[in-house]
């Protein structure tokens, strides 16, 4: 934006594009925060994901990276993997997530789990298992990747973006 400013661009649509993008963001994490509202500081949430995207290990302007600081700003603990953005988001979140080496380890102590980013390897989740790991069965996806009849089939609340929740 500042770039095409500077060479004299407007960048009106550019600039709405990003202000949406911004608010998407701040949707899913309030939506996630207003489910444990009042009992935030009693939470552990599992994170999956944190680069802007699959394959890759870049976490700029990571709509991940934005959710997990908020969550943390609010006092819940966070347990996040991701497969490849792990060195770049400890320098970025510190001591504020604990990072793990798997994504099912994330799952320990868990109240919920969070998936932000669509690796492959979180596609298809050995559902019950997750069931069983979490100590309220919920998953709020954020990359729309699985089938809410699927996921409550196997006893977990489903919260998405842009469809029914299950």
């Amino acid at each position: 934006i500042h770039t095409g400013e500077q060479h004299g661009t407007a960048m009106s649509i550019i600039k709405a594009v990003r202000q949406v993008n911004v608010e998407q963001q701040s949707r899913f994490a309030r939506h996630v925060l207003s489910y444990y509202a009042g009992r935030e500081d009693r939470t552990t949430l599992a994170v999956w994901g944190l680069a802007f995207k699959a394959r890759t290990d870049d976490i700029r302007e990571s709509p991940a990276i934005f959710c997990v600081q908020e969550f943390s700003k609010a006092g819940i603990q966070v347990r996040a993997h991701d497969p490849e953005a792990m060195p770049a988001s400890r320098q970025v979140l510190g001591e504020s997530v604990t990072f793990c080496q798997d994504h099912y380890e994330t799952l320990d102590g868990a109240d919920g789990l969070v998936v932000l980013t669509d690796w492959q390897q979180f596609r298809n989740p050995d559902f019950e298992f997750v069931a069983r790991k979490l100590s309220r069965p919920v998953i709020f996806d954020g990359r729309n990747l699985y089938d809410p009849r699927y996921v409550r089939s196997a006893g977990i609340e489903y919260h998405c973006v842009g469809r029914p929740n299950a």
